[in-house]
């Protein structure tokens, strides 16, 4: 479940419950008050039991789907960089062309979000041509990206940071700030420092948005080329 819907689905599960409540009153109107009372006790305290199992439950179904969404990207990511640029990827663009491209209304309507394509953003003092290599090999992401994002709408973003020194991911609809780094950003760190799959904690995205990142690196001779990862908001 999102977690932007959690608080939404907590206000109607506590609506449902005061209205079975009422109702579970209302058929134990006939006993006497103290009885009532005790059978009202009794009623939630078993229906509450049954909501914290249902969260619990749906929680953990939540962040398992997650995290097998960032294994198959880095697994997706592994070969692909293995296997170098393909032809018939989908489209790859830089950030700032996004932004050019996002100017006219039709691209939002028919294009983000909608259909494969990746977008990238370079670190600092990182030149194009140095990167180009790894950056077009992974251009066949666009299509897994895609579909990430159309089974489980709760991502916001889905992308794939490498230690050359840039990012790529999708939809990416806003570019990052010019100093952008990845590879200085906490959860890339906590991957790189634990070498598996991990959470990062709660922090703002580069749009200001709370989110929670689901990290995996990608490891050769021990040493991370890169890190897969999903952002929840």
């Amino acid at each position: 479940m999102p977690l932007s819907l959690l608080g939404v689905t907590a206000l109607w599960r506590s609506n449902v419950l005061r209205d079975v409540l009422l109702d579970s009153s209302a058929r134990t109107g006939e006993s006497s008050a103290a009885a009532g009372g005790q059978a009202l006790f009794a009623e939630a305290r078993r229906l509450h039991r049954a909501v914290v199992a249902r969260r619990a439950s749906e929680m953990s179904e939540f962040f398992e789907s997650d995290r097998r969404i960032v294994v198959l990207a880095a697994t997706l990511a592994q070969a692909a960089l293995k296997n170098g640029p393909q032809p018939g990827a989908p489209p790859q663009w830089s950030d700032g062309r996004m932004a050019e491209l996002r100017k006219d209304p039709a691209f939002d309507a028919n294009t983000l979000g909608k259909v494969p394509y990746t977008v990238y953003k370079l670190a600092p003092g990182v030149a194009l041509d140095t990167v180009r290599h790894p950056l077009e090999s992974l251009a066949v992401l666009g299509d897994y990206f895609a579909f990430s994002q159309r089974e489980a709408p709760w991502l916001k973003s889905v992308y794939f940071a490498h230690s050359a020194g840039f990012i790529m991911g999708y939809p990416a609809g806003s570019p990052f700030p010019p100093d952008y780094d990845p590879r200085g950003r906490e959860w890339y760190l906590k991957a790189a420092d634990r070498g598996r799959l991990t959470w990062s904690n709660f922090y703002n995205d580069k749009d200001g948005k709370p989110v929670i990142t689901c990290t995996m690196p990608l490891l050769e001779d021990g040493k991370v080329v890169a890190v897969a990862a999903s952002d929840v908001s």
